[in-house]
């Protein structure tokens, strides 16, 4: 799931081309890729990719699936997928877990595979974001030999309007190999279009050249994103070495729609959520919350807790409307449905785009 962990040659021509931050629950993406590997191949090839998300509160969960055939005849398929969730311990903090894996085979009897899973910690003020994690695993490398693999990272991000600022460091130990990532990105949104690129470097183990990345998106309709990307790769665990890409494709959404958040997004936003609206905690998995909506004859809520069907909320008086849910414990998507027809998201509260062209709040109730 992060773009700095891609597993080889495979996986930069796989998970390259994806972007987790937009995830529906069910994508498919056509495309092309033009690739080079220093001990593979080297060419241009299709490529056609599945995704499926599964983001109920507190959990995001991905997989992906993709087929690349290449015009000079070698094909390869891949599968990976990942999961976290989180439990917030304040405002400003959350812990949680993480897990990925991904195997890839390549026409000709080449394949590898690599798993980890671990513990995540969040930390967040404004608009700054600390996210440290440590996970243990293990990879099968192409040529058969199979390593323990234990990594920490830290992360720190920072959004700046519709600007993003990222800057991270990863340290990986595998049986020989003894390395460490550094890397800095930056986002930019405009619209309908986003721009993104990353820079990185290696001491130790598997080192070489920087490798860097770019990627410009535009989104059409509710439905449809044009991506177009390229970069090098460095070389990986796997045992495939670094190389270079370019790549098109267009993503088409299928179904109802959801979206998956980072650890670290939804943490960032934590922080100015709880201000926005009073929560009480009635009993343990039940809360009183009160929005402030004036001039409204009728207020409901809808959110990913009841299939996004707007139950009712209670006036309390002209500008303060009431709800008792059933919630535990973490970060609920909603909007409010103000006089039966018009979808809001009160002023100050935290949000998330909904996949349509539009926001959702969030609800952040805490332990």
């Amino acid at each position: 799931m992060n773009r700095r962990a891609r597993a080889g040659a495979l996986m930069a021509l796989v998970t390259a081309t994806a972007s987790p931050l937009a995830a529906q629950q069910l994508k498919l993406r056509i495309g092309g890729v033009h690739a080079r590997y220093a001990d593979a191949v080297t060419g241009s090839a299709g490529l056609l990719t599945t995704r499926l998300t599964w983001a109920p509160p507190g959990v995001s969960a991905l997989l992906d699936g993709s087929f690349t055939r290449f015009a000079s005849g070698p094909w390869a398929v891949q599968a990976s997928g990942g999961v976290f969730g989180l439990r917030y311990v304040s405002p400003h903090a959350a812990l949680g877990f993480t897990g990925s894996g991904n195997t890839g085979y390549l026409s000709g009897g080449i394949w590898s595979g690599a798993g980890s899973a671990g513990p995540v910690l969040a930390l967040a003020s404004g608009d700054w974001v600390l996210t440290g994690a440590a996970t243990a695993g293990g990879v099968r490398r192409i040529d058969s030999a199979s390593y323990l693999v234990v990594s920490g990272s830290a992360d720190l991000r920072r959004d700046a309007g519709q600007w993003t600022f990222d800057a991270g460091v990863t340290s990986t130990r595998a049986g020989p190999y003894r390395f460490t990532d550094a890397t800095l990105g930056a986002g930019y949104q405009v619209g309908v279009v986003s721009l993104d690129a990353l820079v990185g470097g290696r001491a130790g183990s598997l080192g070489g050249r920087p490798w860097y990345e770019g990627r410009g998106t535009w989104t059409v309709g509710d439905r449809v994103k044009v991506e177009l990307e390229g970069g090098r790769y460095p070389r990986d665990l796997s045992g495939f070495t670094g190389g270079a890409y370019f790549g098109f494709g267009v993503w088409i959404a299928v179904g109802r729609r959801a979206r998956v958040a980072t650890a670290g997004e939804i943490a960032r936003r934590l922080a100015s959520a709880e201000s926005a609206v009073r929560l009480d905690s009635l009993s343990p998995g039940h809360q009183s919350v009160v929005f402030r909506v004036s001039g409204a004859a009728s207020v409901a809520i809808a959110g990913d807790w009841n299939e996004w069907t707007p139950d009712a909320l209670v006036r309390v008086d002209a500008s303060h409307w009431r709800a008792d849910l059933a919630l535990g414990p973490g970060a609920h998507r909603f909007s409010l449905v103000v006089n039966g027809r018009r979808w809001v998201v009160p002023p100050g509260v935290a949000t998330l785009p909904d996949g349509m062209g539009g926001k959702v709040g969030l609800l952040i109730i805490g332990r």
